[in-house]
This record gives structure tokens, sequence and C-alpha cells, in this order.
């Protein structure tokens, strides 16, 4: 069904508006400091935890100091490990966590919609989706672990870097084997295209392509960056053929023993938090590709009919999903889709 990008512009200009209001709340009273951790899995020089950061900054300026919150990139606080940090999440042995959808889909296999492959079309519809019916109950079910879901931040598409041959099709993939997330959503994808995936955990993938215990990975341009991949990858393919969201996610014990005017303070700070990130990925997406250039990786842009290609790959296996999400709630949520993209 054709989209209508203006009113899906308009209706994300309404989301960004409600996002922001209130964002000038009131200094919380004065009272005793309430210290928390926030823990990220990827390096400080990365969006996620640059979001973080800025989630921590709105958080102390808007309650006056009275909440103080500490960022702790690099999986530091969990080992490293996605799984246990959700576990430790909902033990309370964690405050805070940013995790993507595609982790805590292991636990809940609704997560996995967000990955079907070309189910978005760019970060603008990802975002808008984020506000539909399917999505906000998600983020309210995470209460059956012990956890609070505070916000969703969105993550720009996903790219295909490789180090032996670049890719252009999905013959390329023959014989490759290929890093993907922990997650059943991306080896079944990346299986159909004919590579090998190899569900190696984030903090593990830099020695093993540095090793060429596997040829390639996939992430956004800013994670390609910041783990520094241009070091070990030659080739970086603007193939936008996946994405997941960030959650933001409190452990619910710890929620519930804050203050309603703290609780108030950190669900906007993290709604405005993931406009900013929105905001900021969006203008950052050519720089990155210009230093990834400057850093001597070649950049295949594909074409339409090469992209077709994967499309017609990813429609090969759209069953597979179906079953793997959950036919009612796939079906729940293209029609959420679909409705915002004839709004």
């Amino acid at each position: 069904m054709k989209a209508k990008r203006g009113a899906l512009v308009w209706l994300t200009a309404v989301w960004i508006l409600t996002l922001t209001v209130g964002a000038a709340a009131g200094v919380a009273s004065a009272a005793e400091q309430i210290r928390l951790t926030l823990s990220t899995p990827d390096p400080t020089n990365s969006p996620i935890t640059l979001t973080a950061k800025y989630f921590e900054q709105l958080v102390e300026q808007r309650s006056g100091g009275r909440v103080q919150i500490q960022v702790y990139p690099d999986g530091a606080l969990f080992g490293g490990s996605p799984p246990a940090a959700i576990k430790q999440l909902g033990a309370g042995a964690l405050d805070l966590l940013a995790l993507t959808t595609s982790l805590y889909a292991p636990f809940d296999a609704r997560f996995n919609m967000f990955t079907v492959p070309f189910f978005f079309r760019d970060m603008i519809e990802v975002a808008a989706f984020t506000t539909t019916d399917p999505a906000t109950q998600l983020l309210r079910d995470l209460e059956r672990m012990g956890i609070e879901g505070l916000a969703y931040w969105v993550r720009p598409m996903r790219k295909i870097t490789t180090s032996s041959r670049p890719v252009r099709s999905p013959g390329d993939f023959k014989g490759l084997r290929f890093r993907v997330p922990q997650s059943p959503a991306y080896v079944t994808y990346f299986q159909a295209l004919g590579a090998s995936p190899a569900p190696i955990a984030f903090g593990e993938l830099y020695t093993a392509l540095q090793t060429r215990t596997v040829d390639g990975q996939e992430n956004p341009l800013g994670v390609i960056w910041s783990a520094r991949f241009y070091e070990v990858q030659k080739y970086v393919t603007m193939s936008d053929h996946q994405t997941d969201v960030w959650i933001l996610a409190a452990n619910k014990k710890k929620w519930e023993s804050l203050p309603k005017d703290v609780q108030d303070i950190l669900l906007q700070a993290g709604r405005d938090a993931g406009l900013w990130k929105l905001n900021f990925e969006t203008a950052m997406e050519a720089e990155y590709l210009r230093r990834l250039r400057d850093r001597g990786m070649e950049v295949i842009v594909l074409s339409p009919e090469q992209r077709q290609a994967f499309e017609k790959v990813a429609s090969s296996v759209e069953s597979k999903y179906k079953e793997l999400v959950g036919g009612a709630f796939y079906e729940e949520a293209v029609k959420a889709l679909q409705a915002l993209r004839n709004f």
C-alpha cells in the first residue's frame, strides 16, 4: 500500500510535540538524594551511550541535582552478556538498562517484530510505529519480568560490512561466516541469504573480525564507527535491511520505590532523550559515512534492482517471521503500520 510520506512526517511531528510537553517541568523539591545506575552495552562514544549521558544530564538538571545517574558503558555492570543484563534488571541487580528489542526477544518472541527484514522504510517510520498500540503493549508487558519499560529509543537502519569481498547481491553471501546478534530473527534472514550466521556477543565481535573468525557483520553506521570496525573491515554496503529499537527500562521494584515526581522526571527525560537521539543520528549518518570512507572503507550503494533482490529473499521467509513473532501479533503490527502509512 502506497505510503503518504507527508502525512507520516506530520504524525511523527505530533509525536515529537507530545515528547516535549512538560520538558521544562518544575525542579523537584529538595529531599534525600537518589542515586541510580544506567548500563549500556556499547562504548563511551557510541550513540547509545551518548544518549544515556544526555538522559543523565536531563534528569539531574530537572531534579535540581536530587537524582544522580551514573552511566556505565561497555556492559561493565553485567559482564557484557545481554541475557544476563535482562535477568539482572528483573532481579534488581541493575537499576536502569538500555538494551535492544532483539535482545529481549528470547524472553518475549513478539519483540522480533521490530527486526523483520524490510518491515520499516526508515527511522521516521520506526519512530511512528513505537507509538502504536502493539508497541506500547510490549513495553507494558515487561512488568511480567519485573521490569518497567520507560521509553523506546529509535535506531538507524543497519548496514552490512565485510572484509574479503563487497556485498552487492544475496549471492555474495555464499561461503561467508557472518556475525549476527544473538537473535533468531537475524539468523533466519542471513541463512536465507546463504551466509553461515554466527551469533556472537557484541563484546567479542571486534576480536572475531580481527582474527577472521567471521568475515563480516551488520550494524548501524554509528556503531561501525564507534566500535572501530573500519580497522578490521574493508567494505560497507548501504543495505538498510533491518533495524531494532533500544528500550530504556528500570527494575520494577526500584521504579515503584521512587517518588511520583521523580518517576515523572525520568519518563519525560527518557522520551526527550529519545527525540534527541533520533535527531542526532539522522544528522550524523552522512558524517559517519564520511569518516568511514576517510578510514579506507569502500562504500557500496545498492541500485533499486539490487535492493529488490534482498527484499525478495526477505519475502521468501516472511512465513517464518510470522511464526517466530506469533501470527496474531504479527497481523496486528502489520495493520498498525499500514494505518500509519495511510494516515
